[in-house]
């Protein structure tokens, strides 16, 4: 359980990502699992201003956007809206992805998978107390 969700509010998700099968699954998956997805947006434009406007709980960024890098919208997140916990939700594996993630201010890195459950466990581990 989140804080959020500890508190009586579901968890308040932006998700980023540039495949509509994957917003739609990602929607799906974070509804039945009791979050609200405030917003679900494709570019690095319009993740940043989607997320400075709702200030939701948690953004789910996808690594690899078409007109610019997952890492450095996170980077931007990161100095401007530091209390949203950032989560990197990518097909691509290994180790030095995720230390560039984090160092790009993600609190996770989530490989993309079938069933989700690896993505809503680490927004539940890491959403903020509220």
């Amino acid at each position: 359980m989140t804080g959020a969700e500890a508190s009586g509010r579901p968890t308040r998700v932006v998700v980023v990502d540039d495949h509509p099968d994957v917003l739609r699954a990602v929607v799906e998956l974070l509804a039945t699992s009791g979050m609200v997805v405030e917003a679900t947006v494709s570019t690095v434009a319009e993740g940043y201003s989607a997320v400075l406007r709702t200030r939701p709980d948690v953004a789910v960024v996808n690594r690899s956007l078409p007109n610019g890098e997952g890492l450095e919208l996170c980077r931007r997140l990161h100095a401007d809206a530091p209390e949203v916990v950032l989560v990197v939700h990518s097909a691509e594996r290994g180790e030095d992805r995720v230390t560039r993630a984090r160092e790009a201010g993600a609190a996770e890195y989530v490989v993309k998978t079938a069933s989700g459950r690896n993505l809503v466990a680490a927004i539940r581990r890491h959403s903020p107390e509220r």
